[in-house]
């Protein structure tokens, strides 16, 4: 375990020293292999990762930083991702992102304050309008702060952002065959809300490989916005978590 545990430094740009390519890809090869016997060992990797990020601000090199987060995005990301740890997952992109991305993010935050007062107004009328129409929604959220933008990686092309990019309804129901009947509910609950299954993926069906399961859908809204809902139950949203 402790073998395992040293210190990587995963290499981006091919070095012109051979051997130090060859001895960081054994480092790697090290950790996964030995994570196939005891997961204990990609668990704390993480976890040690998650911790540099987060004092990743002290240091003064622009260029380390840079350089520690696109490592953190390449390597470290999609392995929290495979084995299922969210939480890592996603608060170790939200951190990278401020070190590569940082001029879009600007742009970013600009877009998301002046449309943030429009997004409010329809979350409200929206979530009241289900919940008087939709009976087997009993939780309805929507990811409005500035920091579940990142998730959907909206960062990346900040200039063509809408409104309606900001909307993500995440509706909870109390089993799986609830998700189905709610489906058939939103079409007929109100006049107000108009299905558009034209982009519908089923993560039910077709599970990911991560575990993550829900229905994706999007409706209209009062004929000129263009939400999209995440439907899960309620064991699906713990798994999700």
């Amino acid at each position: 375990m402790v073998r395992a545990l040293s210190k990587i430094n995963i290499p981006f740009k091919v070095h012109k020293d051979s051997d130090k390519v060859t001895k960081n890809l054994f480092a790697l090869r090290t950790i996964l292999q030995a994570s196939q016997k005891d997961v204990r060992i990609l668990c704390i990797k993480l976890a040690d990762r998650f911790h540099n990020m987060i004092t990743l601000g002290g240091k003064k090199s622009e260029e380390s930083k840079r350089r520690i987060a696109k490592e953190t995005l390449d390597i470290y990301i999609p392995l929290a991702r495979r084995v299922g740890m969210w939480f890592f997952y996603q608060s170790m992109k939200y951190l990278s992102y401020q070190y590569i991305y940082t001029d879009k993010i600007v742009i970013l935050r600009q877009k998301y304050e002046a449309f943030e007062p429009t997004q409010r107004e329809v979350t409200q009328k929206l979530s009241k309008e289900l919940h008087a129409s939709a009976s087997r929604a009993n939780l309805v959220t929507c990811e409005s702060t500035f920091r579940d933008v990142f998730k959907r990686e909206l960062v990346k092309a900040p200039e063509f952002l809408e409104p309606e990019d900001f909307f993500l309804f995440h509706i909870t129901v109390a089993s799986d065959k609830d998700v189905f009947f709610l489906l058939s509910e939103l079409g007929s609950c109100s006049s107000k809300i108009a299905l558009s299954s034209t982009r519908d993926k089923n993560f039910i069906a077709h599970v990911k490989s991560s575990g993550y399961q829900a229905y994706h859908t999007t409706i209209i809204f009062e004929g000129k916005y263009r939400i999209r809902l995440r439907i899960q139950s309620e064991e699906m949203h713990k798994q999700t978590r």
